[in-house]
């Protein structure tokens, strides 16, 4: 753990500003994707096709990502992952300046190039998360995060204002080109991060075993399942993913057909969603909120968020609108970053990059599910916007119940723990892993 007490610390400024140029890369990246798929195919469906392969490989892959995490140099993994989307990136690029016209070449070339970044987020992101507790004060944990997800939600305000704009003037190979210098500049700049080596206590042959990573991913599954608040967190954050997601495939649609509004308020409201949540990220660092006042905030923004989905379902003032979405954002960010941050500091950083990375895979594997039957059941509601979303504020009320009686989840998430510490209320796991809570 680093020494310094300041957030922005050589180590934690490096990592923040890598990530803030590669984050507007990946941002106009993925607005090239978009359109130029949809411009070549005219097709919904491969649209959909394209978008769902750049989302399954960092689900899959995840726990493994966070096996990886655990036994190897976080640092390296960080550094290699955005040294290799860079250069697949370029590569991409350079095959669009010199084959314009093989359109099947670059379709497939699109796909693939979408599900390498996909995978490498899986061993990049839970890299991160397990180490930014040793590269930042304990009492700083949660003013990190806050302040890495503000920067992914501002490049993706950058992209949704700025993204189709910079498609039609510059094209796709330009923005392609500059997303793959983005990741290099990016992976170059975190080679002089100074990041802890801890590794998990195993034998180095098991480590590069398959049947080893194997065991890993197990362990960490099971290190959730044996743990009453870690398991109460997995099941609200994935019903939570669940109940919320459909509001993208919703929102087209209530943009269109409910506030008979043009497609361009898509990335308006969209936009007014991220700078809520970005509220909710700086509420976090700045309130730095303990104990049973951390876990009645937490709930008492369930309980707004349900209010505010079931108001959108009725009305059709446009202000109002933007208002709700804006609160959403603002409470959905607050939620995310403190769980995220309890569950950081809960967990020992020898088996954090496990436990997180299958906590990532499995409630990350419940978007797509999510976006797939929301669609399904929009079209069996004649795409009835507003009822749509009335029925998910009626079932993210039924998870606000089920949270204000679930006793593991209440406890966990108003314990602070501290990391690497022991004490008689906080009992161990196999593996001597510190977690908060009732567990």
């Amino acid at each position: 753990m680093s020494n310094e007490s300041k957030l922005f610390n050589k180590n934690f400024f490096l990592l923040w500003q890598g990530q803030f140029v590669s984050q507007l890369g990946s941002q106009a990246f993925a607005i090239a994707v978009l359109f130029w798929t949809k411009h070549q195919t005219d097709s919904g469906t491969l649209v959909g096709i394209v978008l769902m392969l750049s989302l399954l490989p960092q689900v899959l892959f995840s726990a493994i990502g966070g096996a990886f995490a655990d036994h190897y140099s976080r640092k390296n993994i960080i550094v290699a992952c955005d040294l290799t989307s860079g250069v697949f990136m370029v590569a991409l690029a350079v095959l669009f300046f010199f084959f314009p016209e093989a359109d099947n070449l670059l379709f497939i070339s699109v796909v693939i190039a979408s599900m390498v970044v996909s995978a490498v987020k899986a061993f990049f992101n839970p890299a991160v998360i397990a180490a930014l507790p040793d590269i930042v004060p304990p009492q700083k944990v949660a003013a990190g995060n806050s302040s890495l997800q503000m920067l992914i939600q501002l490049s993706s305000l950058a992209g949704l204002g700025l993204g189709g704009v910079l498609f039609r003037v510059l094209g796709a190979p330009l923005l392609f080109l500059f997303n793959g210098l983005s990741f290099i500049f990016s992976g170059i700049s975190e080679c002089f991060i100074k990041i802890p080596l801890v590794r998990a206590d195993k034998d180095k042959e098991t480590k590069k075993t398959v049947s080893g990573f194997k065991k890993d991913i197990i362990a960490g599954v099971k290190h959730i399942m044996n743990h009453k608040g870690l398991k109460s967190t997995f099941y609200v954050s994935a019903l939570l993913n669940f109940f919320l997601s459909p509001i993208y495939v919703i929102l087209p649609f209530y943009v269109e057909d409910v506030l008979q509004l043009k497609t361009d308020w898509y990335g308006y409201i969209a936009g007014i969603f991220g700078f809520g949540s970005i509220i909710g990220y700086l509420l976090v660092g700045v309130l730095r909120l303990n104990g049973s006042t951390r876990k009645n905030s937490i709930v008492v923004s369930f309980i707004v968020s349900t209010i505010l989905v079931i108001v959108l379902s009725a009305i059709k003032v446009l202000g109002i609108v933007l208002v709700c979405f804006c609160l959403l954002g603002l409470f959905n960010g607050f939620i995310s970053i403190n769980i995220l941050t309890q569950l950081q500091l809960s967990i020992k950083s020898t088996m954090r990059g496990r436990v997180m990375g299958s906590l990532m895979t499995l409630t990350g594997a419940i978007t797509p599910l999510s976006l797939a039957a929301s669609g399904i059941v929009l079209d069996l509601l004649d795409q009835n916007a507003r009822i749509m979303l009335l029925v998910c504020g009626l079932l993210l009320g039924l998870l606000t119940i089920i949270i204000l009686f679930n006793k593991s989840f209440l406890k966990f998430i108003a314990t602070d723990p501290v990391e690497g510490l022991e004490s008689e209320d906080a009992p161990k796991s196999k593996e001597g892993v510190l977690v908060a809570g009732e567990l």
